[in-house]
C-alpha cells in the first residue's frame, strides 16, 4: 500500500512524539522508519492503529496510484520477483491491483504475469497461478516481448514441478522459440533467466549436455549486458550437469562458480557449491 509518509511523520511531530511512543504496543520503531521513510506499508491493522493514534483517518494518509506511476511500479516488482524479493514485490503489486480495470493491455500482461510469478514462487495456489499467467498470455500484445516469453517459462516450470512433462515441453520449447527470435539483436538481461529455468528443467531429466548448452547462452547472455544478476545460478547449474558428465571438468566449473560467488557475495550460493565440492 502506497501511504503519505510524510504525513505521518509531520503529525507525529506536532503531537511531540517519539517514533518509539508512536509504535510503542502497535509494531517495531524501524517499522515506524520505514513508513516515514519509503511511504509503504503491508499491515493494515499496524496503519490503522497509527492512525488512531495520531488522530488520522486512513483515508488521509492513503495515496492513489495514477496510471502514470504504473508502468514504473511494474518494472520495480518484476525486478524484485527476479532478486527473489516477493515480500517487497507484493507491497508494491498490491497497489497496481487497485488499478488495474484502468490499465493499458500491455500493463494488464505484465501484472498478471506478476501475480502468476508470486503465487507460483511464494504461494503455491495453483488456480491462482494458472489463471494469472494464463491471463497475461491472452493479454499479449507481442508475442515476442520479455513479459510473454518469460509466462510461458513460468507455465514450463508449473507443469514440470506437477510431473505434467509433456505441457513442460511444450511452454519450455515455446519460450525458447520466442526467445531465439531476438538472436541477432541486442537481448533482455531477463532472458538469462529463462535459459536457466530451461536448464534445471533438463538436468532434472538427466539430459545434463542440453542443460549445459542451456546455461552457456544463459551465460553468455549476461556478458552482453555486463549483468552479474543470475550469472552464480547458471555457474553453478552449468557446473552441476558438467560433473554429472565428467568429474574433473565438473570439478573445474565449480572452482569458477565458487570464484563468482565470493565476487558477488552470495553467501547461500557459496555455501551450496562448497558443500558440492566436498562431494567429490
Amino acid at each position: 500500500m502506497q501511504i503519505n509518509g510524510q504525513l505521518i511523520k509531520k503529525k507525529r511531530k506536532q503531537l511531540n512524539m517519539t517514533q518509539n511512543q508512536l509504535a510503542k504496543g502497535i509494531c517495531k520503531q524501524a517499522t515506524i522508519s520505514n513508513i516515514e521513510k519509503k511511504n509503504t506499508a503491508n499491515n493494515m491493522q499496524i496503519i490503522t492503529a497509527i492512525c488512531n493514534r495520531l488522530g488520522l483517518e486512513v483515508n488521509d494518509i492513503t495515496v492513489t496510484v495514477h496510471k502514470s506511476q504504473v508502468q514504473g511500479l511494474l518494472k520495480k516488482v518484476t525486478k524484485l520477483i527476479r532478486y527473489y524479493k516477493y515480500e517487497e514485490a507484493e507491497i508494491l503489486l498490491k497497489d497496481v491491483v487497485e488499478v488495474m480495470d484502468e490499465l493499458e493491455e500491455h500493463q494488464l500482461q505484465e501484472a498478471y504475469h506478476c501475480i502468476g510469478a508470486l503465487s507460483l514462487f511464494r504461494n503455491g495456489k495453483d488456480d491462482v497461478t494458472l489463471y494469472n499467467l494464463y491471463q497475461s498470455l491472452e493479454h499479449a500484445t507481442n508475442e515476442g516481448s520479455i513479459i510473454t516469453i518469460l509466462s510461458n517459462n513460468l507455465l514450463g516450470i508449473y507443469y514440470a514441478t506437477k510431473g505434467f512433462t509433456k505441457q513442460a515441453d511444450a511452454f519450455f520449447e515455446k519460450s525458447v522459440r520466442l526467445a531465439e527470435l531476438s538472436r541477432g539483436y541486442e537481448r533482455e538481461e531477463a532472458l538469462s533467466t529463462v535459459y536457466y529455468n530451461i536448464a534445471k528443467y533438463y538436468s532434472s531429466k538427466n539430459e545434463y549436455q542440453k542443460a549445459i548448452d542451456y546455461c552457456d547462452v544463459g551465460i553468455s547472455i549476461c556478458t552482453e549486458n555486463m549483468s552479474l544478476l543470475g550469472l552464480v545460478h547458471l555457474a553453478y547449474e552449468r557446473a552441476f550437469n558438467c560433473r554429472a558428465l565428467n568429474e574433473e571438468v565438473g570439478r573445474e566449473a565449480y572452482k569458477f562458480a565458487e570464484q563468482l560467488a565470493e565476487l558477488t557475495k552470495n553467501t547461500e550460493m557459496l555455501a551450496i557449491i562448497r558443500a558440492d565440492l566436498k562431494k567429490s
